[in-house]
């Protein structure tokens, strides 16, 4: 037996380990009833706030101040033909002058040497009589001037006309048949010496600043009196 521990209580309790003995005063159930629990605004310091309910929000149109997207205007024309559509595996077109379409332009040829006649020359002509005077002189034929390297030649050869000979077509067929001949020469004279030509002329070379300068000091030395 056991007086309960209240401040002013003297009930005197069977037992304290017993849960269901306890002191029936007012002022010991009080202390028996348990705290309340805090809610989440316990943990919310200073005064309490108004909550405030949102307002419906506006269509995005009625939002904007300045123009809709669907006002702007978009990039087209050249900038999309220059980019292209991302992702595409378009490749740059590549020039080549085939067999069937070089075979016509040296028949047309074998027929200007044949007549002497070069009035309807172009460029192609040009470079297949340089690959003409390379399998006369050399004894082979350039396998270097493919499809491919065809197209270039041919571009290289008009930049020149265009550039160095104004246009002169015929000045440019007289440059070919120059640099075969001299280079004849130089073969005759180092087989004559025991020697052999080290040096090949190549599409390139034929077509090249360096070829067409020799041409034209050759002629300002024949012009003067020079050999």
């Amino acid at each position: 037996m056991k007086h309960c521990n209240g401040p002013s209580c003297g009930v005197v309790i069977q037992s304290v380990r017993a849960p269901c003995c306890r002191c029936p005063c007012e002022k010991c159930k009080e202390a028996d009833e348990p705290l309340p629990k805090k809610s989440d605004d316990f943990f919310d310091v200073g005064p309490k706030r108004r909550a405030i309910k949102p307002k419906p929000s506006a269509p995005l149109a009625e939002k904007q101040s300045g123009p809709v997207l669907s006002d702007v205007p978009t990039i087209s024309g050249p900038v999309d033909t220059f980019l292209g559509s991302r992702g595409s595996k378009s490749r740059p077109r590549s020039f080549t002058m085939g067999d069937s379409k070089w075979e016509k332009i040296v028949a047309a040829l074998n027929v200007m040497l044949a007549t002497g006649d070069f009035s309807r020359a172009e460029v192609p002509h040009a470079v297949a009589l340089f690959e003409r005077f390379h399998t006369e002189v050399y004894g082979i034929p350039p396998a270097d001037l493919t499809s491919k390297e065809r197209a270039l030649a041919c571009s290289v050869a008009r930049r020149l006309l265009e550039k160095q000979l104004g246009g002169d077509m015929e000045a440019l067929l007289e440059f070919v048949g120059w640099t075969w001949k001299d280079q004849r020469q130089k073969m005759k004279w180092l087989e004559s010496t025991g020697n052999v030509l080290n040096f090949r002329i190549s599409w390139f070379a034929q077509f090249s600043l360096r070829t067409l300068t020799d041409w034209r000091v050759k002629n300002h030395r024949h012009a003067s009196g020079g050999r």
